[in-house]
């Protein structure tokens, strides 16, 4: 309330002096030049002030979507998986069809309430907890946990050198939560019956991951969140969003390449090495 106040007087007197040069009361100039400052003055205490209570407004919709939101949809999930174990009698076909579907769109609003928390901590600057991380096993722990649709689409998994003292500084579980969301976007983009290749390099500065697939449906935008032509897949941007933020703040970066319907993207990420420097 003190801050309106002296908001609004520090208008009134910018304003006051503005006609008394007008009316030539006194020195126009000193006049002006008094006014500008006080309205400048005052221009700036608002934006504070409105910069200010934006943030807490965005700290108390993240912490109602952290603990009001994701709560709940974490009990119904639960409380699904509890019932298609049958433990409240049998199912028939129809029932646990209509379970799996509700469980399935259950998880897939989990993922991206997480995955809203999750970059509104990173654009803050969440503290990361740096140690040596292989890339070759968690890398093949990503494309694993994709095995099914893999399968599926008859794609070959291509993930080279196997050397497992390739080793970037990172979090561990932040950097695998990222590789996670892009190696799942390489897959299910990627042309069925083609080749993911996916390559570790190291160099003197840094250790990179070069992903390289066909694709028809791949936007290399897919990691803007801004972009006008990621609007129709929200769910997705968010999840590489956060991929990048978490790529970023680990000092690192993604460049995504084209060339025809092939697509190579480059991840860079510090050694462990330069880290500790």
């Amino acid at each position: 309330m003190k801050d309106l106040i002296l908001n609004i007087f520090l208008c009134c007197l910018g304003l006051s002096l503005a006609v008394f040069a007008v009316f030539n009361f006194f020195s126009g100039f000193t006049a002006w030049l008094l006014a500008f400052i006080i309205l400048l003055c005052a221009a700036f205490l608002f934006k504070g002030k409105a910069l200010k209570s934006s943030e807490i407004q965005r700290e108390t919709y993240i912490s109602i979507i952290n603990h009001d939101i994701k709560i709940p949809v974490l009990a119904q999930i639960r409380a699904i998986k509890f019932l298609l174990e049958e433990n409240t009698g049998n199912l028939n076909k129809v029932q646990r069809e209509l379970m799996e579907l509700t469980l399935d769109s259950g998880k897939l609003v989990y993922e991206m309430l997480s995955n809203i928390v999750d970059t509104y901590k990173f654009d803050n600057r969440l503290p990361l907890h740096i140690e040596g991380v292989r890339l070759y096993p968690l890398l093949d722990g990503c494309f694993a946990k994709c095995s099914q649709l893999v399968s599926s689409k008859n794609l070959t998994i291509n993930l080279f050198p196997d050397d497992n003292s390739l080793t970037a500084g990172a979090d561990k579980i932040q950097i695998k939560k990222a590789f996670e969301k892009i190696t799942e976007q390489c897959v299910t983009t990627a042309q069925e019956d083609t080749e993911i290749s996916c390559k570790i390099m190291e160099s003197k500065k840094d250790i990179s991951v070069e992903f390289a697939f066909s694709s028809t449906t791949f936007c290399p935008e897919v990691f803007e969140i801004n972009s006008k032509d990621n609007m129709d897949k929200v769910g997705t941007v968010l999840s590489l969003y956060l991929a990048k933020q978490i790529i970023k703040a680990h000092g690192g970066s993604i460049k995504v390449k084209s060339k025809g319907e092939t697509y190579i993207l480059n991840i860079s990420l510090p050694l462990l090495t330069n880290v500790k420097k």
